[in-house]
């Protein structure tokens, strides 16, 4: 298999953003994971293992998924490398 290059952007829609604050919302996400103040995906959920597929289809090295909240306006971004 050729070198995996590029990167892709995964935007992952999760409606608690919209009446509750960042902190709050993504605390109960079952597909975040809060590691010493660092969010990541949960490796052991459905969502980690389509970021994976869709990177490894597409040959790709990284991806970023999105994470936003509308209620406060904040947001951040995991960065995902491929196993």
């Amino acid at each position: 298999m050729k070198n995996r290059i590029g990167y892709s952007t995964w935007n992952k829609i999760h409606m608690n953003g919209i009446t509750r604050a960042f902190e709050d919302c993504f605390q109960e996400c079952n597909f975040i994971l809060n590691e010493n103040g660092r969010y990541i995906l949960k490796k052991k959920h459905k969502y980690y293992e389509q970021v994976q597929l869709v990177m490894a289809i597409l040959n790709l090295s990284k991806c970023y998924v999105c994470l936003y909240a509308s209620y406060d306006g904040c947001s951040e971004i995991i960065t995902v490398d491929f196993l």
